[in-house]
């Protein structure tokens, strides 16, 4: 019988197509101490033709009664796993064939480790489009499940994932791999591996895309009522010295009331100040475009997208403060 080192973890939702990617690539790993626990979160969705050729033996499929998110998901492939280390990826995660032995290196390191988040990137080739669906992770202090390697004892010691941070009525879920770091931090040590390498391909195109990442904020004020020392370090941002508390809410605020202060003073006919506010919340939307996409990757986006980017990025800016104040009040944690 074979000793199951690795159990990789995938919960899937209304995405077959990218999971049959994700799987093509796992099954060009020439190692069998590792297995593969696929969690369909939609029924509807038969699944009985992913598993094939070198993954037959080492897939298995289980099904959610109904749509609970991926933290439920991920919770209910560890209930089933058989390995002493779990990997976490999602359903579009493409790995190379030397992936597990570099996340159990990672391991034999340190007895103290408990986590390792390994470094997300784009396929080469492929820029962060705004349009696009997309995860890049290349330096340490974010802590995202799409490539999350855990030790099965320290998982089931913080309580595994929280089913909190999934909202089936608005459809979001976000942060809840954050929370679980952040308990894992009381167990062990949770670190960065730079050589842990998974892509996450951009895919997608749609002007949805901003208005779904933008709703996420909904979870912030949960995550910061739970751990906000480790909140604050998360979101913040530096620049030289000079360093951001919470850039992640701080300036979509500002920029928010920027364009509020604009209609007020168009009221009262205070037209040049108006302009003059309007025109500075536009400058301040580009910047927060540019610095999700890259300063490098302005000239690849097509000069007659920016209009229609600039227009969703601002629908996005009511939805951010929208759905922050909804967290709040959802969280009863009110905080800027």
């Amino acid at each position: 019988m074979i000793h199951i080192k690795v159990s990789i973890i995938i919960p899937t939702h209304k995405r077959k197509d990218l999971l049959k990617n994700c799987l093509a690539k796992l099954a060009e790993i020439e190692r069998d101490d590792f297995e593969i626990i696929i969690v369909n979160d939609y029924l509807s969705d038969d699944l009985s033709d992913v598993i094939g050729g070198n993954l037959m033996g080492k897939a298995s499929i289980f099904n959610n009664q109904k749509n609970l998110g991926p933290a439920c998901s991920r919770n209910l492939g560890a209930v089933h796993a058989q390995g002493e280390i779990l990997a976490f990826i999602d359903d579009d995660i493409l790995v190379s064939k030397n992936w597990i032995d570099v996340g159990v290196r990672a391991f034999s390191e340190n007895d103290n480790r408990v986590a390792v988040v390994g470094k997300t990137v784009l396929p080469t080739g492929q820029f962060p489009h705004p349009f696009r669906h997309f995860m890049i992770n290349d330096h340490p202090g974010r802590y995202p499940s799409c490539n999350l390697w855990i030790k099965k004892a320290a998982f089931e010691k913080a309580g595994g994932f929280s089913s909190d941070f999934f909202d089936k009525r608005w459809k979001i879920f976000h942060h809840e791999d954050a929370d679980l770091c952040f308990r894992l931090m009381k167990i062990g040590t949770v670190v960065f591996n730079e050589e842990l390498i998974a892509e996450h391909p951009a895919h997608s195109y749609s002007w949805h895309n901003p208005l779904k990442a933008a709703k996420k904020v909904f979870f912030d004020p949960l995550l910061f009522k739970r751990h906000p020392q480790k909140y604050d370090l998360l979101t913040r941002r530096c620049f030289q010295r000079f360093c951001l508390k919470r850039a992640r809410t701080r300036p979509r605020i500002i920029d928010f009331w920027l364009f509020v202060l604009a209609v007020v003073l168009l009221f009262y006919s205070f037209w040049w100040l108006a302009g003059a506010l309007v025109l500075l919340g536009i400058i301040l939307l580009k910047v927060d475009v540019v610095r999700k996409i890259g300063w490098n990757n302005i000239f690849r986006i097509k000069i007659w997208e920016w209009p229609a980017i600039l227009a969703v990025q601002f629908l996005a800016l009511i939805y951010f403060n929208v759905f922050l104040v909804l967290g709040m009040f959802r969280a009863k944690k009110f905080f800027f």
